[in-house]
């Protein structure tokens, strides 16, 4: 079931940081189960103390209630996380939509080992850039990077779009050159 009542909202540190680290927890323990719980709750700590605070991050929400979220620096993709029971309702390519609609461009580090993840990304038309053997911790755990420059993927099979999506159809994409602005056509 693809969800059309997705509410996208600008991260509130007061009110979404605990709330956003569980989420981010939860679904680190399924998606990347050969990290391991203890380094994950290592982990945790700078999720909530480093990266979601530096990040530009949006909340998916559905009735109320963050079930998402995707932090980016500018156009990376440090991180998106979607609330376990949520995963397969189109959050994550909302959230991948909206961010796409308002950078033109996205890029982001995967775990190779995460097949669902790579997969999904994939189908979204993200394509694969570069490897690398270690995570950024220096651990034995492969990285492929990967990148869209347009969104005709993103909203393919979709015949909804949330309000903000459709007032930005037919403008360029954060001012890009004209290869990038071919892009815009892909919120219908």
């Amino acid at each position: 079931m693809k969800n059309a009542n997705v509410v996208i909202r600008p991260f509130d540190a007061a009110t979404d940081l605990k709330i956003l680290s569980t989420i981010w927890f939860e679904a680190s323990l399924e998606a990347h189960p050969f990290i391991g719980e203890k380094r994950l709750t290592e982990q945790r700590r700078l999720v909530e103390e480093v990266y979601l605070p530096k990040a530009e991050t949006s909340v998916a929400c559905l009735d109320g209630d963050a079930v998402g979220f995707i932090s980016l620096l500018d156009c990376f993709i440090g991180g998106i996380f979607i609330a376990p029971g949520w995963q397969g309702h189109g959050i994550g390519r909302t959230l991948i939509a909206d961010a796409l609609a308002r950078k033109g461009e996205l890029s982001l580090e995967v775990y190779t080992h995460n097949e669902q993840a790579v997969r999904f990304y994939k189908r979204l038309g993200f394509q694969e850039v570069s490897r690398r053997a270690v995570d950024d911790f220096g651990f034995p755990f492969p990285n492929a990077a990967l990148r869209i420059k347009t969104c005709e993927e993103v909203w393919q099979g979709y015949s909804f779009l949330p309000d903000h999506l459709r007032e930005a159809r037919g403008r360029p994409l954060c001012g890009l050159s004209e290869p990038f602005q071919r892009g815009r056509d892909c919120l219908s």
